[in-house]
Order: structure tokens, then C-alpha cells, then sequence
């Protein structure tokens, strides 16, 4: 089923879905820099992103807090 939440389109897949498809599944969120959401049941879900897509989140974090707000 899929989700959307601030404009990003990711699919949403169950947790036995998500491990009879892997490496399928993986590989997708990698190749396609696709978020992936696995619910988990009570509604506690894990989203799925690439490294380069974390890495890119972290930079955007870093320059949005700027030199003067370091902790």
C-alpha cells in the first residue's frame, strides 16, 4: 500500500513481506533511492533509505543548523 508524507512517495510493505523480499527489496530503495516503509504491526513501522540518501539528509541537517547553533 503506498504512503505518501511530505511529497515523498514510498511504498509500504508487511514485515513478512519484507523479509521473503530482501534482497529484491534492498536493492530497490538502493538502486531507485527509494524510501521503503515496513510496518510492523502496532503501528510501529521502519522506514528504509540508502546510505547516500542518509548521508544527504545529515548534510542538509548540517547546513540548516549552521556554525553559530552547534550542540
Amino acid at each position: 500500500m503506498p504512503f505518501f508524507l511530505s511529497l515523498i512517495y514510498m511504498e509500504k510493505v508487511s514485515y513478512s513481506a519484507f523479509r521473503q523480499r530482501l534482497k529484491p527489496s534492498l536493492d530497490r530503495v538502493r538502486n531507485n533511492h527509494e524510501p521503503l516503509m515496513v510496518d510492523c504491526g502496532n503501528d510501529e513501522n521502519i522506514v528504509i533509505i540508502s546510505k547516500e540518501e542518509y548521508d544527504n539528509m545529515e548534510e542538509t541537517f548540517r547546513r540548516f543548523k549552521g556554525p553559530n547553533n552547534e550542540s
